[in-house]
């Protein structure tokens, strides 16, 4: 808001506040040689109602904490931050020493029979309206209308913007775990996958195993990372094509692992969503790559990341590291068909 930056102004320009009574308005000292410049900033966007007389009392008050200090030459300006600037000058007509500034135009409006100049104010105010960013103002009001709402109002908010295929997953996964541990551990066996079954047709578990997670961090990372990649990547392709993508780096993650244990003759079964995080980290390096206007990633920063990633596939025990690359690669590949036909699209 621009009275926040104008506060914050006067500030740097070296004035001193003073603690006031009433919400809406702020008072700022400056002591010059032998005399002393308040400034008072009257906000009256939300319809103020003053009275004259409640007006008197306010620039009576400032200047009595000066008076009662010994100090004799007291100047004090009012500037009143209005938006409907006809009804803020019916306020104090009278009084010679009272500005406004028009929050919607951010011009200064001195109108005739006040004083043209107040000890340099009027440059100094005529600078800041120059210098103001509007889109700082914007986002500290956007701040406010945030810290006004209720729990309730937050949270039906959040769910309005959160993405939708990315939050579906993550509690689908959750609830699955939860079944899992809480009596239905048969669900492993169902649904784990490796090329015993895929062998015998059981081609569903190429899917299903992706539901599945050994334990809390199992799960728990799992589910973090794919929240914050899926946060990204939906907004950017949509909710149908980020389904599709998740679900064939899932499959394809689990198909290079079935084909590792076909050519190394190692047999194992495997679980977990990591096929599915491991795609959305190969889509988000394609999506850097081709510099999409959302994100704000560099390719360095993005390759470290992937550095690291495939580092920790083969470092850890238990980490079916064929599964991660198979998903990272059919992620970073799947990308190409699926932003052209998003460009396709919105032509």
């Amino acid at each position: 808001m621009i009275r926040q930056q104008f506060e914050r102004y006067l500030k740097e320009e070296g004035f001193l506040e003073l603690q006031s009574n009433l919400q809406e308005v702020s008072a700022f000292v400056k002591v010059e040689n032998n005399f002393i410049n308040i400034l008072q900033l009257i906000d009256y966007k939300k319809n103020l109602y003053l009275s004259t007389e409640q007006y008197e009392e306010i620039n009576e008050a400032v200047k009595k904490v000066f008076l009662d200090r010994g100090v004799s030459e007291i100047h004090v300006l009012n500037v009143i931050l209005a938006e409907d600037i006809q009804k803020a000058r019916g306020l104090f007509p009278q009084d010679p020493f009272c500005w406004y500034i028009d929050v919607s135009t951010e011009q200064l409006i001195i109108e005739e029979g006040k004083t043209p100049d107040f000890y340099g104010m009027k440059s100094l105010i005529e600078r800041f309206l120059n210098s103001y960013d509007k889109q700082e103002a914007v986002s500290q009001e956007e701040a406010e209308e945030i810290e006004t709402k209720t729990g309730w109002e937050r949270f039906t908010q959040y769910m309005k913007e959160a993405p939708k295929v990315t939050l579906s997953l993550v509690i689908v996964n959750v609830v699955i775990f939860l079944l899992c541990i809480c009596g239905m551990p048969f669900l492993y066996e169902k649904g784990e996958t490796g090329l015993a079954y895929i062998l015998q047709g059981e081609w569903y578990r190429l899917l299903s195993a992706t539901f599945l997670h050994a334990d809390v961090d199992h799960i728990f990372s799992n589910m973090i990372l794919l929240y914050f990649l899926g946060d990204m990547i939906e907004k950017i392709i949509g909710k149908g094509r980020f389904f599709t993508l998740c679900m064939l780096s899932g499959i394809l993650g689990n198909v290079v692992s079935s084909f590792y244990e076909y050519m190394t003759g190692i047999t194992y079964t495997s679980i977990g969503a990591s096929g599915i995080v491991y795609g959305l980290i190969g889509a988000l390096l394609y999506l850097v790559i081709r510099k999409n206007k959302d994100l704000n990633i560099s390719v360095t920063r993005m390759i470290i990341m992937v550095a690291y990633c495939i580092y920790s596939s083969f470092a850890g025990e238990n980490i079916n590291a064929a599964a991660h690359i198979g998903g990272f690669l059919a992620g970073f590949l799947l990308m190409f068909p699926l932003s052209l036909r998003r460009k396709k699209h919105e032509c």
